[in-house]
């Protein structure tokens, strides 16, 4: 994947251009945004957005002038990050901040912002997206190399390279924790893979900015991923069996437990049934339990399923779909969705199906001979 594609996969971002005026100026003429296109027609539309979608409409909208020049004089009411369309190129964000005026020149060829003052957050920006510039380039050469020939030591060099841009954003969100961008720039790092700098950098910000409604909002995002991160105790469940008893989580203590978010009516939770019914039966013996917590709302569906799939392990549900509590305590957004603990509660690994779980598993219970 292209290191620019990333962004393009975030919905809540994009981008913009900049260059103002000293601050008197800027009150005179209520110039917020001033900006350069280095790469434009005359009469380019400039629209500019809520980049995290609050308003659908362009909150206001220019051209681009012989010079490449346009000014906007949007004055947001809190710090937040907006989206600049310039025609048909890539789209781009900046931050703004009340009566703060910025200048940025803005790059539509490679879509990047290449100079900027004003602000620490847009510097941040230019900083992350020149060296995502780089890093791309360099990523579809090896690309194109190895396209035409699947050499593994080609292979092994990208592999080399998506580490290099992880290692990079991951250091550049540290230094930058009190930086309201770092909010943008942890979007682009796996929050399984890179936990502690989304939990650093989202901690720092939410002192800085208690009630931003979108800062507030990853950060109780994060928190609840935080109960349910590799090395935790998994948190307790409570809910009934389809008979009606309360099965706890915490009664399997001593086993190593899957626990299987799944529902009757998801295709691809159907499609598991085998493997799990086969893990089961290899390893239930052994110390090894399915907890299953279902997602549906009919009592029928859910116990017709288990039937018809011969699933023999614990079945939980409160049969409230999406408003599950065990669900909503763990973060679930999408089934099928799995936690392996160990026998003390522990969580030791997440989201593995098929053969990966499986190897899991084997894993783990031969680990207690």
């Amino acid at each position: 994947m292209k290191y620019n594609k990333i962004l393009l996969s975030i919905t809540i971002f994009a981008i913009v251009g900049v260059f103002a005026l000293n601050e008197t100026q800027a009150q005179k003429k209520k110039v917020i945004l001033k900006g350069i296109v280095t790469q434009y027609n005359p009469s380019d539309t400039i629209e500019l957005y809520d980049a995290l979608g609050r308003i659908k409409e362009p909150l206001e909208r220019t051209t681009v002038d012989k010079k490449g020049l346009f000014e906007l004089t949007y004055n947001p009411d809190e710090i937040n990050f907006y989206t600049v369309k310039i025609s048909n190129a890539r789209p781009t964000f900046i931050v703004m901040s009340p009566n703060t005026p910025i200048e940025i020149v803005f790059d539509t060829k490679q879509g990047i912002i290449t100079e900027t003052k004003g602000s620490k957050e847009n510097e941040l920006l230019k900083q992350f997206y020149i060296k995502m510039a780089s890093a791309s380039a360099k990523k579809d050469s090896l690309l194109t190399v190895y396209k035409a020939n699947p050499d593994p030591q080609v292979q092994l060099q990208l592999q080399m390279l998506d580490a290099e841009w992880g290692n990079y954003l991951r250091n550049l969100c540290l230094k930058n924790t009190n930086n309201f961008s770092s909010a943008f720039l942890i979007e682009n790092l796996p929050q399984e893979k890179f936990f502690d700098v989304h939990d650093t950098v989202l901690s720092d910000l939410i002192k800085k900015y208690p009630q931003h409604f979108f800062i507030k909002a990853k950060y109780e995002e994060m928190a609840s991923h935080k109960k349910t991160a590799v090395g935790a105790i998994a948190p307790e469940i409570e809910l009934p069996d389809t008979n009606g008893n309360i099965i706890k989580l915490s009664s399997l203590r001593g086993k190593i437990v899957l626990i299987d978010f799944w529902a009757s009516w998801c295709g691809p939770c159907r499609k598991e049934s085998p493997n799990m019914v086969n893990l089961y039966q290899t390893y239930h013996d052994k110390g090894f339990e399915i907890y299953g917590v279902s997602l549906d709302q009919s009592k029928a569906n859910w116990i017709g399923a288990i039937i018809s799939d011969s699933l023999s392990w614990i079945h939980v549900s409160d049969l409230k779909r999406w408003q599950c509590q065990a669900g909503l305590d763990y973060g679930i957004r999408s089934i099928p969705s799995t936690i392996l603990i160990d026998e003390e509660g522990r969580i030791i690994a997440k989201n593995l199906r098929g053969e990966k779980l499986a190897n899991k598993v084997k894993e783990v219970i031969e680990s207690k001979k």
